[in-house]
């Protein structure tokens, strides 16, 4: 019996072949300096956050809990909202945050979510109060 053995060099391709690797790169280059381009319009701006826990028992939290601002001018990414050093989301208590995120303009919405981490991670959220400091746009949102 006997195997033939074919080797594949790039002349077998061809030169069409070659274009659509050359071009499937440079849309991938077009791409990602677009992309860059975007994110650099939305410059970054100052927010305070203000997250209010209920007073029930067992209401705090030791999840970790995530942020995301909805404006005129789009979303931020979500962001983890974390105090160095302090027992955040604990019962009667309320959290405050200085975070820089994409200027969104007006606010029209916030998003507030936790990973289910922990003991007992359950959470009464009372409510968030969140104002943009660079523009004095401001949003509250109780918590039904």
């Amino acid at each position: 019996m006997r195997h033939l053995r074919q080797e594949v060099t790039m002349d077998s391709f061809g030169p069409l072949y070659l274009l659509f690797l050359l071009g499937i790169v440079l849309a991938g280059h077009c791409t990602q300096a677009r992309n860059l381009k975007i994110t650099r319009e939305r410059r970054s701006a100052p927010y305070q956050v203000q997250v209010s826990t209920g007073v029930q028992e067992g209401a705090g939290t030791d999840a970790n809990v995530y942020l995301t601002v909805y404006g005129t001018k789009g979303e931020t990414m979500e962001k983890k909202l974390i105090n160095t050093f302090e027992n955040n989301f604990e019962k009667g208590k309320v959290d405050n945050f200085q975070l820089n995120l994409m200027d969104v303009g007006e606010i029209k919405k916030i998003k507030i979510r936790h990973d289910n981490f922990g003991f007992m991670p359950e959470w009464n959220l009372d409510g968030v109060f969140i104002i943009g400091l660079a523009t004095a746009h401001a949003a509250q949102q109780p918590c039904f």
